[in-house]
């Protein structure tokens, strides 16, 4: 989902929480700069991928990943208990 859509959306009042929207909001201003693994027991890899994350068993397959697409002299950034604050697709 791109910004525009989901700005269409919360103006067209089809998305109520406002706060949650502000939410995907910035996750997609960070995902249209980086790709975004996730490594979370709360979050399956489907709905991660849903998402538009990568999802990954541990921190350390993470980064292993990041090295071998970036190089060794990457730069990584890692935001413990950031799945706290995504907001979560509806499920069914």
């Amino acid at each position: 989902m791109s910004w525009g859509e989901l700005e269409r959306m919360v103006d067209a009042g089809q998305i109520e929480d406002r706060v949650g929207a502000g939410l995907a909001l910035a996750w997609i201003q960070v995902k249209e700069r980086a790709r975004v693994s996730i490594v979370s027991e709360g979050i399956t890899p489907e709905v991660a991928r849903t998402m538009g994350f990568t999802p990954f068993d541990s921190a350390q397959e993470a980064l292993e990943d990041a090295l071998r697409r970036h190089g060794p002299d990457a730069h990584v950034a890692v935001i413990p208990y950031a799945p706290e604050c995504l907001p979560l697709p509806a499920s069914g």
